[in-house]
């Protein structure tokens, strides 16, 4: 049984995505539900925060205001899946530029 996804307070204060830009577009997941390695909906990514001096997101916001590492998603075309510990397929260059 996969773990329970827990609040990560450490991105409580960066930046929302909504004043910056994606590098790569195709990685704004915003509006997508994110699963655990099982395939059970654990929410919808409703934000991507952040960190202002690497210029980089470096964690998602669900709907119900829990976060979590960026690094932990594998995005897929069908679903992104959140993994209890950083999986080698993991996406590691969400690059941003402020907009």
């Amino acid at each position: 049984m996969a773990e329970q996804f827990e609040h990560d307070s450490r991105f409580d204060d960066f930046d929302r995505l909504d004043d910056w830009k994606l590098v790569h577009s195709e990685q704004d997941l915003r509006g997508r539900e994110l699963y655990d390695e099982l395939g059970v909906v654990i929410g919808t990514i409703e934000d991507m925060m952040v960190d202002q001096k690497a210029e980089r997101v470096v964690a998602f916001r669900l709907e119900d205001g829990r976060m979590g590492s960026v690094e932990r998603l594998v995005i897929g075309d069908e679903k992104v899946v959140y993994h209890n510990r950083t999986p080698d397929s993991a996406v590691t260059y969400y690059d941003a530029r402020r907009g």
